[in-house]
C-alpha cells in the first residue's frame, strides 16, 4: 500500500535545527481483517522544512510517504500521526473493500 500523508503544517510543533524548522512525528499503521486487528507498525519521521528565501508564505502542508505491505485479508487500515513534541495526534480509518476489488 502506497501512502502519502498530508498534514496541516500549522498543527505541528517545530524546533529549530541548523537554522531550519524541524518537526518530529510518529506514524502508526494498523491492519484489521474482518475479525480482528492483526498488525500494528510504527515509524518515526523527522521532517525538515526547507526555508526558501524567495518564499513569503511558509508551507501549509507537511508530506510523508511510505510503502507498507499489507496482508491479503486486510479489510481496514488505521493511520495515526502523533506529534512527538506535544503529544497531539490525529487518526484516519479507511475501509479497503472498494479499493481492492
Amino acid at each position: 500500500m502506497n501512502v502519502v500523508i498530508q498534514i496541516a503544517a500549522d498543527d505541528l510543533y517545530y524546533k529549530t535545527v541548523n537554522g531550519q524548522p524541524v518537526t518530529d512525528l510518529e506514524i502508526g499503521f494498523g491492519e484489521r481483517n474482518p475479525r480482528q486487528w492483526t498488525r500494528v507498525r510504527r515509524d518515526g519521521a523527522t521532517i525538515t522544512i526547507k526555508n526558501d528565501p524567495q518564499a513569503t508564505v511558509k508551507p501549509s502542508i507537511v508530506r510523508f510517504a511510505k510503502v507498507w505491505t499489507i496482508e491479503p485479508d486486510t479489510s481496514h487500515v488505521r493511520l495515526i500521526v502523533r506529534d512527538r513534541m506535544t503529544g497531539r495526534f490525529g487518526s484516519l480509518d479507511m475501509p479497503l473493500g472498494q479499493i481492492r476489488k
